[in-house]
């Protein structure tokens, strides 16, 4: 949570673009308050201290996610349930609990998915359902709440250079999927976040910004497809059989 945001030091906009603006960010540390999205009252408490601190709220960025790498078949049903939990009905009750003050403030949502369910990528059928769940509501919200003066878009990253995702999801010859050539850094998606949150995307509502280099133009298919898909391989087992090994 944050009141008066600025945009970074090395952003193209100025770094009062949001001046007099109060964000609330899941998946962010400002001023911080734990809760479990996954829990409306625990949400609604954390919205009520930032209502408490600031008194309002403009923005609201849905960050909150949980992903791994799964086949479908090897994937326990606690498993899928808890990301659609995460990314998806997390998305809901944060933006419900925040729509009394969006609504005052003709504010600005901003749901962070993924290109995932493009292409059908394997190994994430969970975050797929969960992250297309995130698109459909929010082009709902830009139709429901665009007369009440709340803006609603969704951001969706590619692979991001020195993330906690790219560590653990992806391979290093990413940049070979990549159009653009390069991997994306933290300030593409400020920028995309700067641009929807602002005065500059004031009249861009139900819009999906995909900021990926092109990626998502490439087949959702992983090194070794089909062969790892014919073996079933169990690339999550294998994974958390590292760490457990790591541990001894």
């Amino acid at each position: 949570m944050s009141a008066h945001p600025v945009a970074p030091t090395t952003s193209v906009f100025k770094e009062d673009i949001l001046k007099g603006k109060v964000a609330f960010v899941t998946g962010g540390e400002v001023y911080a308050v734990a809760a479990d999205v996954r829990d409306p009252k625990q949400v609604q408490a954390a919205v009520e201290k930032h209502i408490e601190k600031f008194g309002r709220i403009d923005i609201l960025i849905n960050g909150a996610a949980g992903n791994f790498l799964c086949l479908s078949q090897h994937l326990s049903f606690n498993a899928f349930r808890s990301v659609i939990e995460i990314d998806l009905i997390g998305t809901f009750n944060t933006a419900k609990c925040c729509f009394p003050y969006l609504k005052e403030s003709k504010g600005s949502i901003i749901n962070v998915s993924a290109t995932l369910h493009y292409n059908g990528t394997v190994f994430q059928s969970h975050p797929s359902a969960a992250k297309a769940g995130v698109d459909a509501l929010s082009r709902v919200w830009a139709n429901e709440w665009g007369p009440l003066g709340i803006r609603s878009n969704v951001i969706a990253p590619g692979p991001i250079a020195g993330t906690v995702g790219m560590a653990k999801l992806s391979p290093d010859n990413e940049t070979v999927r990549v159009p653009i050539g390069r991997l994306g850094e933290v300030r593409d998606i400020e920028h995309a976040t700067l641009y929807l949150a602002s005065d500059a995307g004031a009249y861009v509502t139900g819009h999906i910004l995909v900021v990926d280099g092109g990626q998502w133009l490439q087949p959702g298919l992983t090194n070794g497809y089909p062969l790892l898909c014919e073996q079933e391989f169990d690339i999550r087992g294998m994974m958390e059989g590292r760490e457990k090994t790591a541990k001894l």
